[in-house]
């Protein structure tokens, strides 16, 4: 009976480090995914965890221990997901300053994937689910059950360990954010400054001619023409990206 004890307290805290992390993967925990399916898919990977990742024995644990190591396998799994989420959000980041720079305002459109309408824009939608083909054709959803994996090994469930998180790592990936989201829309910026130099020109050599008015056309055209060009720059930095997830899933929580 202890035996069976001790695996339902380990099923239940690599459940919860599992679950935690899902809830930042958008293909296999996002808002777009019912909640019946998000919580099997976190069991059954729980399960498939259990026997190859050690937790923490249920001797001398009592109600306070055990809410305590939930709370710790809840923190670990969510700092884990962090490296993922912060990709999307230079994604995002990307998106909402190239739709800025080409004149598109954010349309009222559906979002699927924050279940609300009127809180993204077209170009953050497309760039979206661009990334999210990367994401997959890669496999990258694979490599972030193995890191969890990984992760288990090292910082055992329940182990209540906390000597490897890095406060310089998580800094680290968080600034990526600006600094990808700025390279991936430079392009857009440099292409918007000549359109913007170019029509202040215009306006100059041709006082009666509504520049203002003319300008936004030629932004969104010019603006859609770069995006066709610089397709393929954009996928690099997010394969790029997407590929430095699993290592910094564990730099986060293991430390440098």
């Amino acid at each position: 009976m202890n035996i069976e004890l001790d695996n339902v307290y380990g099923l239940m805290l690599i459940f919860v480090r599992t679950g935690a992390l899902f809830m930042a993967v958008p293909v296999l925990g996002g808002a777009m995914i019912p909640v019946q399916s998000r919580v099997g898919l976190g069991l059954l990977t729980a399960v498939v965890l259990l026997p190859i990742c050690p937790a923490a024995p249920l001797v001398g644990v009592n109600s306070m221990s055990v809410l305590l190591a939930m709370i710790y396998e809840f923190l670990i799994g969510m700092i884990m997901g962090l490296a993922v989420q912060c990709v999307f959000s230079c994604v995002q980041f990307a998106a909402d300053t190239i739709t800025n720079e080409v004149g598109l305002l954010r349309a009222e459109t559906f979002d699927p994937t924050s279940g609300d309408a009127g809180q993204g824009g077209g170009m953050t939608t497309l760039l979206y689910y661009f990334s999210l083909m990367i994401f997959l054709a890669m496999g990258i959803h694979r490599q972030v059950i193995t890191a969890l994996a990984q992760s288990f090994r090292a910082l055992p469930a329940g182990g209540m360990y906390t000597k490897g998180l890095s406060v310089d790592s998580l800094i680290t990936v968080t600034s990526q954010i600006f600094v990808i989201g700025i390279l991936m829309s430079a392009p857009f910026i440099a292409v918007n400054f000549l359109v913007n130099i170019t029509f202040s020109l215009l306006g100059k050599v041709a006082p009666k001619m509504n520049v203002f008015v003319v300008s936004f056309s030629v932004r969104i055209l010019i603006g859609l023409t770069t995006l066709a060009a610089t397709a393929s720059l954009l996928a690099h930095y997010m394969s790029a990206e997407f590929s430095q997830i699993p290592t910094r899933m564990l730099e986060l929580v293991f430390g440098r």
